[in-house]
């Protein structure tokens, strides 16, 4: 059985993202909104949480977005799109949120989407990333949906986040499981390209 975090513990981590973006956030991109559909952790996932900042959020399944579009403020602007090739053009973020997208990509399409998140954000941007890291890659179902959960080597992650062209600022293990944990990386854009 796949090894994840209770619910309760899950609802919490939304209180220590909201407390690491207090503060400037400017033009906002949430790359996924599975939260947003499904509610969690409160009424409208995370989005409403950060009222008053210009926010984009994508997903790659278009039943996900229109479910989240159903359930989130009006200001919030959804679309439907892959982390691996990002709609927008260089420099368009100040902020990108990426609360566990990443890890629902296979390893290998890991350097491209990282990337893209350099790309898109404007110099000296931030990323708050949320992954599952373990010691090998893991490939799980999650509830018997055609979504997979990958778990990545931390090494090997912050590798590519490194090479990518982040600088972490900020890395802290929310959740350890019996085989896996929950890290959180507040990273920042180095460079102007």
């Amino acid at each position: 059985m796949p090894d994840f975090m209770p619910d309760d513990v899950y609802s919490k981590l939304f209180d220590f993202y909201l407390a690491e973006l207090a503060g400037s956030l400017g033009r906002v991109l949430k790359t996924d909104c599975w939260n947003e559909a499904k509610a969690l952790p409160a009424p409208g996932g995370v989005l409403p949480l950060l009222d008053g900042w210009p926010l984009l959020a994508i997903d790659n399944d278009p039943a996900i977005v229109a479910e989240a579009r159903t359930r989130v403020r009006d200001g919030v602007v959804f679309g439907v799109g892959d982390i691996r090739a990002l709609a927008f053009p260089k420099w368009s973020f100040d902020t990108i949120l990426d609360l566990s997208t990443l890890d629902h990509i296979p390893w290998p399409d890991v350097p491209a989407a990282l990337g893209e998140y350099w790309r898109a954000l404007r110099p000296r941007g931030r990323l708050y990333l949320g992954v599952w890291c373990a010691e090998d890659v893991l490939d799980e179902p999650i509830d018997g949906l055609s979504l997979r959960q990958y778990t990545f080597p931390e090494q090997e992650l912050l590798a590519a986040v490194a090479a990518a062209g982040f600088t972490t600022r900020h890395k802290h293990v929310y959740w350890t499981g019996r085989e896996k944990r929950f890290v959180r990386l507040n990273l920042r854009k180095r460079g102007h390209a």
